[in-house]
């Protein structure tokens, strides 16, 4: 039964790590939609480091590159290194 749970937890982390990288696609698509208001610094420094991998979505393509490019940026921890040092 542990082994089972550890393996139900891992994919619930899997689960999670991929609904917050679609957020962080679709928070950045809005704040592109909301221009020109700005956004907090952190949200900023979000956001500029996501759009330098994923360009805005202006027609329709398939997303799975973009996925993949803010997957890493939050496995390698750089988008949570550019929110802390821009509200430092």
């Amino acid at each position: 039964m542990g082994m089972t749970a550890a393996l139900k937890s891992h994919q619930v982390s899997e689960f999670a790590r991929s609904c917050l990288v679609i957020n962080l696609l679709v928070a950045a698509q809005a704040l592109d939609f909301r221009q020109p208001v700005k956004p907090s610094r952190g949200l900023l420094a979000a956001y500029e480091l996501i759009r330098a991998k994923v360009p805005h979505m202006d027609r329709n393509r398939e997303l799975q590159h973009d996925i993949s490019e803010v997957t890493e940026l939050v496995e390698s921890g750089a988008i949570r290194e550019a929110v802390r040092s821009a509200t430092a």
